[in-house]
């Protein structure tokens, strides 16, 4: 695990570092890290999950992520196993935002609707935020932080163990590294996330592959 551990940490900065200066980007259509409020992407990717009550876990997920302009972002994930499932309320919020044509919050001429639209969609959604930081022009750092994340998990065959909390919020912080091929994107990520209730921690990883989409 320790290697695993090492090996995912080195190649994310070396990905990450591999290209320019921040002051040598060239502001073009090539480039992908020049975000705007609400560009978006969506990916789907293979997951290692340690230290669930069945120990090592392969999985899948899906995860969206919504600009609010150069560097802040909503994100939103679902991750499944066998007895296991965690995702976010910006799986829900992160649609809404996408679907509403013509919608900007900062608006001149926002209404009093709208401005409660908003303020519902923040509280869906701002539990999972990313800092998207650029390190050329397609590749970007994106420290995140969720404060509710929702995890149901249980023992294979014991679902009623008095050790396990099977069903609780959680918190996670964790780091994605985001490289872009054109329309396309590559995100190796890695996090730590301890639940609430029980105070048992765990370490998840992986690699999305997704498509990006600007407005």
């Amino acid at each position: 695990m320790k290697l695993f551990l090492v090996t995912c940490f080195s190649f994310f900065f070396s990905l990450a570092l591999s290209g320019q200066e921040p002051n040598e980007f060239i502001i073009g259509p090539s480039t992908r890290t020049n975000h705007s409020f609400r560009d978006f992407n969506i990916a789907i990717s293979p997951d290692l999950l340690f230290n669930t009550p069945n120990g090592l876990q392969l999985a899948g997920g899906i995860k969206a992520k919504m600009f609010l302009g150069k560097r802040f972002s909503f994100d939103a994930d679902l991750v499944f196993s066998r007895n296991y499932i965690h995702g976010s309320l910006g799986i829900i919020g992160i649609p809404i935002w996408l679907l509403i044509p013509g919608f900007s919050y900062d608006s001149d001429e926002t209404t009093f609707s709208e401005l409660l639209t908003i303020g519902a969609l923040m509280l869906l959604t701002a539990e999972h935020t990313s800092y998207n930081i650029p390190t050329n022009n397609n590749i970007d750092i994106s420290p995140y932080v969720s404060l509710l994340r929702l995890r149901e998990s249980s023992k294979i065959g014991d679902y009623n163990n008095p050790e396990v909390t099977n069903q609780q919020a959680c918190f996670t912080a964790g780091l994605e590294i985001n490289k872009y091929f054109k329309k396309f994107l590559l995100a190796p990520y890695s996090e730590y996330t301890i639940g609430y209730t029980d105070h048992i921690s765990g370490f998840n990883a992986g690699v999305y592959f997704g498509m990006y989409f600007t407005r």
